[in-house]
């Protein structure tokens, strides 16, 4: 007679399809795996350790995460190909940085010394006129 006896100490091992069916609603709303696993009703700390551990299920959820930023993307891509002025400048304020950026640039100098002095067209309100 065979020994069929499958008896395990410990907990059983969480179902990973079954967690990943729950929480890929709100995954593809953009939710974090933490916050899917909310909505979901699902325990996150059983299922941490499978994320932190399992790089089949970690790239799973990651990837269908990414699905709604892929979408966004294309649109704002067919809005910019459309002609959208705004939209494109936008795009490349964040992409295009360098040229397009209208944040001040930092000098790596040091600008301890530096000076501010106004253009001779702005008046001070606490004194009458500045010099040029």
């Amino acid at each position: 007679m065979d020994n069929q006896n499958n008896n395990t100490v410990g907990r059983p091992q969480a179902d990973l399809e079954e967690c990943f069916t729950k929480i890929q609603p709100f995954l593809q709303l953009g939710y974090s795996f933490h916050k899917a696993c909310l909505y979901a009703q699902i325990p996150y700390t059983t299922y941490k350790k499978y994320y932190d551990e399992n790089e089949d299920f970690h790239n799973k959820i990651d990837r269908e995460r990414s699905l709604i930023s892929v979408t966004a993307r294309k649109n704002i891509i067919k809005t910019i190909e459309s002609g959208d002025y705004k939209a494109s400048l936008r795009w490349l304020e964040s992409f295009e940085k360098e040229d397009f950026s209208t944040e001040l640039k930092e000098s790596k100098q040091n600008t301890s010394n530096i000076t501010y002095k106004p253009p001779s067209w702005f008046q001070n309100p606490d004194t009458e006129k500045l010099e040029e």
